[in-house]
């Protein structure tokens, strides 16, 4: 057949969800979120991205007209034709350069540092090279992180005012790298032996528990004072104090409450009907 009108990628199993990339052969293009919203748009005359929420990222025109902006709201970069623009820094907000309408020069070789590469959000980077200079848009998309799915691809495009091209095009020099989804290494927890478990527990618990004192005094019925800055909280009552003095004592009261009341529910006989002990 003849040369394609169009470049067209596709969300969805097989490619044949809702459009994601489309390229048209006049230079147009566009670039959407999965919930169809527009996220790149190029025409002969500006280029321009969107945060998912609608906000503006980045816009500029063939004149060198331009703005990057934050989610924030914060102007990173801003560059004016005739007046000429400045360049913030992106952590502090603080201003970086500043140059006049004269004062820009463009680079030469094929080497250089970017005036401005970064991302500005998980699904769009950009890329200045120097004031003035043709803006770059970086756009990236993850069908399973953002759909909430299990699977999906990893949708990638590159944006520029001139060289659009009807095919796959990414350049793996910018923000995102290759722009191939993050690898999770699963973190490793080795086993522990019994020994080294319970090891760790009386080490925790050292400054809580005397477990020489408690071992001494097993089956005793002495009272265990804590230690390190835990103190026993204060009785609410005279018998709660009392108790607190003599365990034994106040252990032997309790036995005695208890048979007087099965005595009273049974009418001086036997043992009372169990359900009659629940209610009492």
């Amino acid at each position: 057949g003849g040369e394609r009108d169009e470049y067209t990628v596709r969300y969805g199993k097989n490619s044949t969800g809702p459009i994601a990339v489309i390229v048209r052969q006049d230079g147009t293009s566009e670039a959407r979120y999965i919930s169809g919203s527009v996220a790149v748009s190029v025409d002969e005359y500006r280029i321009m991205a969107m945060y998912r929420n609608g906000d503006v990222a980045v816009t500029g025109d063939h004149n060198g007209n331009g703005v990057v902006t934050l989610p924030s709201g914060m102007i990173l970069y801003n560059h004016n034709a005739g007046k000429g623009g400045r360049l913030c820094d992106l952590v502090t907000g603080q201003e970086k350069d500043s140059w006049s309408t004269g004062g820009q020069t463009t680079p030469g070789g094929s080497e250089y540092t970017p005036l401005l590469q970064c991302r500005l959000s998980d699904h769009i980077g950009v890329r200045i090279p120097y004031p003035g200079g043709p803006l770059k848009v970086f756009f990236v998309v993850d069908e399973r992180t953002d759909n909430g799915g299990l699977e999906g691809r990893r949708i990638k495009r590159t944006f520029a005012q001139t060289g659009q091209r009807l095919e796959h095009q990414w350049d793996e020099t910018g923000p995102f790298g290759d722009g191939e989804r993050p690898k999770v290494v699963e973190e490793r927890i080795a086993a522990i032996s019994s020994e080294e478990f319970v090891s760790e527990v009386r080490a925790a618990t050292d400054n809580i528990i005397d477990f020489d004192a408690l071992t001494r005094n097993l089956g005793s019925g002495d009272v265990i004072p804590l230690k390190g800055r835990v103190r026993d909280l204060p009785a609410k009552d005279a018998a709660s104090r009392q108790a607190r003095v003599n365990p034994a004592e106040a252990s032997q009261k309790r036995r005695h409450e208890y048979d007087q009341r099965r005595k009273i529910i049974a009418g001086g006989g036997g043992p009372p009907p169990l359900i009659a002990l629940l209610r009492s």
